[in-house]
């Protein structure tokens, strides 16, 4: 049998929904740009195939927030191999668009084989690899680009692991623990760190959950995994370093619960449109359904009911906070640093679409008896029938008890967010808003509902007829064929929103064209920094409506004080947050006049030049120059330089007093710093300006000359970072915060000096050096095993051109010639 003819079902349907959902990025008509698109994974994607066109990596970056170590924020996938080549090869907007395009291929072509090696037939995997790719996990419930990539190679990981139970002789093994060590390094290096980790566990508990050689799989699991830290280690030691030095850190364990889901939204599950208002996507489909119920009800293989167990835990570890053992846990051993419980649901999902694909063979494929399949089907189409109805009941009989809970409710979101709260009005207003919403999602006279009855009667009837005793193989091969016609209309309802579901709550939503730029401001803004230096910040009434809101800016190499990433350095929030332009992805503050008028002296220190503004200000210092459309420009004629010196300053050791004190009118950075755990210099001692030659002033080096008399105090405005050093006269010295979030250093001796601050490349050299040898030992391991067992000749081929020429052409030979 031909290769088209043994898969022509995976190659028809799965192409015909991969086609109805990706046409457009396919044919690059659109590309993934909404929401956080636009303002961080878009620009930190084109800034980091820029730094590739260069021949480096963007280790640094001084477009946002006085830099940051941009290979660190995990989300950029720096080290991610499919990455390294789409962005080397492809025009930037071909690699970022067709990279999303091929990871939903990947991972469906992942789940098809996997489907098939568990024992599926192959419409069942096609169902099963179709269910993976646009229901729940991507169609869905799409986080980001980086949950895309992880969930890729998870059902790669499950195939090789079965293919490991099946091999006896440790050769045959090691061949495919090396490429499951590599799967797991492009997890550990596919922007989501979290995810990451959370698929790792998903695979050890599959593999818990299967009784045979569960120890030898377990060391040779063990095994892989460490090798996949030592191939991935330059990005998780940066990330790790970063995270330390970021707002993850010291956070309580309501900021790790925070996205839990909430029980009834796994109603969801049956009604897509109630989603949207209780914040979270569960859906395979409805057939998917009856499919499940088949497999429930029907004898099931080992294989089947570890996916439900693995359905259930995952669904459970969802619930976040309503799942007393899960939020004891997170509380007992303070397990703050990820949040949002609600990703568990990716792993959920998947764990159903496979089991359905068993429910699937049950239905089409094998002699079923119809007598144990009645109940289910009965109890699954009325629940589904009934369910609008009943919700609905309930819902008006204890609406007035959930109102007055979702006031407190209100009252307790004010109250947790303390100076970022609006008044408690407003909460409860929004309260109200979708207590109205959820009350029409429930009318079982809504669109979406009687879709969905439309929808579980047709899979009532197809179910039916492929049961009934008198169904010949011919007749249900017809009616599987009517049950993928049904799956991909209803699957594309769901991701599209064509019956005002959720809207995709991150697929087809998010596709779309590049936002129109006010290009006559852009270029203006640009000419300006060009001339003067310094960082631009902008002041609007409309928060997120900014023309160059971080990180956007970095399109078009304009230096920018605003910064949205959750892994934002908590020294920069801690001081400029209030300022409305630092986002560390849970909320900015709003932009507000009186703040910018007490704290103009951050304004300055942070070497603010160019001031965009949606009205006219009044503020010292700052100077009109013209209006462009909706925005005012202004100079900052106050700015600091991004070295300067000052000759007295005083210790401020308790963080709280020491950023009241840099945040109100008393603080003058240009006559005075702030330092931690130093003496007081000497009372008396001159304020006089002192003059910086500054030498050098680059993105990652800044170098300055200057005579001093007395004591002095020398500010660099770059963040506080463990990878900035510095040194005097060219022998390295200790750097310190200065002004809590701003570096400096402090000098003694009278004189001449020459001081420089550097970003320190040799963590990042050595994490690579590392890497790089378990590089080129994983493809010499790979040579020797084809060596030893010839297997797969053209593909080791291929794999070791692949190590090699990565090894040669892109770290000895640019290292060698300093590149």
């Amino acid at each position: 049998m031909s290769f088209a003819k043994r898969h022509s079902h995976f190659i028809f349907y799965y192409g015909l929904i991969f086609l109805l959902f990706l046409w457009p990025l396919v044919f690059l008509k659109q590309t993934f740009i909404g929401g956080d698109y636009w303002v961080q994974f878009y620009p930190w994607s084109f800034h980091y195939a820029s730094a590739l066109e260069g021949g480096s990596l963007p280790y640094w970056t001084n477009l946002v927030a006085l830099g940051f170590p941009l290979v660190a924020e995990g989300q950029v996938a720096a080290y991610y191999w499919l990455h390294q080549w789409l962005y080397r090869l492809l025009p930037f907007e071909a690699a970022y668009t067709w990279g999303i395009v091929l990871h939903v291929l990947a991972g469906g072509i992942g789940a098809y084989l996997y489907a098939g090696k568990i024992g599926q037939s192959g419409k069942a995997a096609v169902f099963s690899a179709i269910l993976f790719s646009f229901s729940t996990t991507y169609g869905g419930c799409f986080y980001t680009t980086g949950t895309l990539r992880v969930l890729t190679w998870l059902p790669w990981c499950l195939w090789i692991l079965e293919h490991v139970r099946e091999r006896e002789g440790w050769l045959e093994k090691s061949f495919w623990g090396a490429w499951l060590a590599f799967l797991f390094s492009q997890m550990e290096t596919a922007g989501f760190p979290q995810l990451a980790v959370y698929a790792v566990g998903y695979l050890a508990l599959d593999m818990a959950l299967v009784r045979e050689k569960r120890p030898n799989l377990f060391a040779f699991f063990g095994i892989c995994f460490a090798f996949s830290v030592l191939l991935a280690l330059p990005q998780i030691g940066a990330t790790a370093e970063l995270a330390s030095a970021s707002t993850r850190q010291g956070q309580t364990p309501e900021f790790a619960l925070w996205g839990s889901v909430m029980p009834p939204a796994l109603a969801s599950i049956i009604f897509p449109s109630i989603s949207r208002f209780l914040s979270v996507s569960f859906y395979i489909g409805i057939f998917p359904l009856f499919c499940l119920a088949a497999s429930l009800v029907l004898p099931k293989t080992a294989k089947e009911k570890k996916l439900l167990w693995l359905a259930l835990i995952f669904a459970l570890l969802a619930l976040g906070k309503y799942n007393p053992l899960y939020a004891f846990v997170v509380e007992k051993f303070s397990l703050t640093a990820f949040r949002n419980p609600s990703k568990f649901l990716f792993f959920s999902a998947m764990a159903l679409s496979f089991a359905a694909g068993f429910g699937f063979d049950k239905i089409f494929l094998k002699e079923t008896v119809w007598k144990k399949a009645l109940p289910a089907l009965t109890l699954m189409g009325s629940l589904i029938a009934l369910f609008p109805l009943a919700a609905s009941f309930l819902f008006r009989a204890s609406q007035d008890f959930w109102l007055q809970k979702g006031h407190a409710f209100a009252e307790k979101i004010a109250l947790q967010k303390g100076a970022l709260a609006k008044a408690p009005e407003y909460y409860q207003d929004k309260m109200r808003f979708l207590f109205s919403v959820l009350q029409e999602h429930l009318n079982p006279l809504a669109i979406q509902n009687i879709l969905t009855a439309v929808f579980a009667s047709l899979s009532v009837f197809i179910v039916y007829a492929a049961l009934r005793a008198d169904a010949t193989p011919a007749k249900r091969r017809r009616l599987a064929h009517w049950a993928f016609a049904l799956l991909i209309v209803d699957l594309y309802g769901f991701g599209a929103a064509v019956w005002g579901g959720p809207a995709g709550v991150g697929f087809i939503g998010n596709a779309g064209k590049i936002p129109f730029t006010e290009t006559a401001l852009i270029q203006r803004v640009q000419g300006l920094q060009k001339e003067w230096g310094g960082v631009v910040a902008e002041l609007s009434d409309h928060p997120g409506g900014e023309p160059l809101q971080a990180s956007s800016n970095m399109l078009y190499g304009i230096r920018h004080a605003g910064i949205y990433s959750p892994l934002t350095i908590k020294r920069y929030e801690e001081l400029f947050g209030d300022l409305g332009f630092v986002d560390s992805s849970t909320g900015r503050r709003p932009t507000s006049v009186h703040v910018w008028r007490n704290q103009k002296p951050l304004l300055d220190m942070l070497g603010v030049t160019v001031v965009v503004a949606d009205k006219e200000l009044v503020l010292e210092g700052l100077v009109f120059l013209e209006q462009l459309g909706r925005h005012w420009i202004y100079r900052n004629a106050d700015a600091l330089p991004r070295i300067y010196a000052v000759a007295q300053w005083k210790s401020l050791d308790a963080k709280e007093e020491r950023l009241a004190y840099l945040k109100s009118p008393a603080f003058n950075p240009r006559r005075e710093a702030v330092l931690e755990g130093e003496a007081d210099s000497s009372i008396g001692s001159s304020g006089a300006d002192i003059p910086v030659v500054i030498e050098k002033d680059s993105q990652d080096h800044a170098r300055a000359a200057l005579d001093i008399d007395r004591p002095t105090v020398v500010v660099f405005s770059g963040v506080f970072y463990p990878r900035w050093k510095a040194a005097v006269d060219g022998v390295e010295t200790r750097l310190m915060p200065v002004n809590h979030a701003l570096c400096g250093i402090r000098l003694e001796t009278p004189g001449r000096h020459q001081v420089e601050f550097f970003y320190d490349y040799r963590f990042h050299d050595f994490l690579e050096l590392i890497s790089n040898a378990a590089w080129v030992l994983l493809g010499s391991l790979f040579l020797w095993l084809y060596w030893k067992k010839r297997k797969a000749p053209l593909l080791i081929a291929i794999w070791m051109g692949i190590v090699f020429s990565l090894y040669l052409l892109w770290v000895i030979v640019p290292k060698a010639w300093g590149g």
